[in-house]
């Protein structure tokens, strides 16, 4: 399964694996009209069953304040290849949405 995992608030997010090796590649947000940040998320993909420990830290030494965890499962609504690609008739309009940074979707006719 994969997941997006999303702190928001002036935080950083981590994640570890059951024997505390961190898996995630966290990407914090700066708002430059606020002047702070404002959230911080990843997103893992094909994780084993299992354990997972997400660490939420202030993004700086000197900020602090509240921030929300949600976790969401990610349902890729399109195959990510030519493999797998999803088969769409012509004249029939296909909706898809980027699920995710980094997110392709395969059509084939």
């Amino acid at each position: 399964s994969s997941y997006k995992f999303l702190a928001q608030g002036p935080v950083s997010l981590k994640v570890f694996d059951d024997r505390r090796r961190q898996v995630s590649d966290d990407y914090d947000y700066y708002d430059y009209e606020e002047g702070a940040y404002q959230e911080s998320d990843a997103y893992l993909f094909d994780l084993v069953a299992g354990d997972y420990y997400i660490r939420i830290s202030s993004f700086l030494a000197f900020s602090a304040g509240q921030y929300e965890l949600l976790v969401e499962e990610i349902i890729d609504d399109h195959g990510d290849s030519a493999k797998n690609a999803t088969e769409i008739k012509i004249g029939v309009a296909a909706r898809g949405e980027i699920d995710f940074p980094d997110d392709i979707d395969y059509f084939c006719v």
